[in-house]
């Protein structure tokens, strides 16, 4: 896991609950010195392209299921944007589902090319300011 997914975790949680219900939870972080570092997030299904393929045969999904699966990656979408960030890695390996009473849900995952922007003409990128040619 790269830096940016738990800042962008971080400033997820630190806001309104209703723009982070597709980021995994938090149960722990920190690092043994000089070895590296941890996260313990929230446990997760597969993610949606090994869902079509493994579960469903390379089957469509049915047509409410494809609505509902469209409507619920938009959100993350959206939700990560509205934290100031670009994901730039949008796939369906990128979405898992969720586990037990969570299976109705679709998360995010996967920050690690993802920038901050700060305004329309800058953005942040490994913690440095740039200017974004147009």
């Amino acid at each position: 896991m790269d830096t940016r997914d738990i800042l962008l975790l971080n400033n997820a949680y630190e806001s309104s609950p209703n723009h982070r219900r597709h980021f995994l939870s938090i149960f722990d972080r920190g690092d043994f010195p000089d070895r590296y570092n941890y996260i313990i997030l929230q446990l997760c299904d597969c993610n949606l392209s090994d869902l079509r393929t493994e579960r469903l045969n390379g089957a469509d999904y049915s047509r409410s299921s494809a609505l509902h699966i469209a409507s619920q990656t938009l959100q993350g979408i959206h939700d990560v944007q509205l934290h100031h960030y670009y994901h730039r890695d949008i796939r369906s390996g990128n979405f898992v589902v969720g586990l037990n009473e969570h299976h109705h849900m679709i998360y995010i995952v996967n920050f690690s090319l993802s920038y901050e922007y700060v305004a329309r003409n800058h953005r942040l990128e490994h913690g440095k300011k740039s200017a974004v040619s147009e």
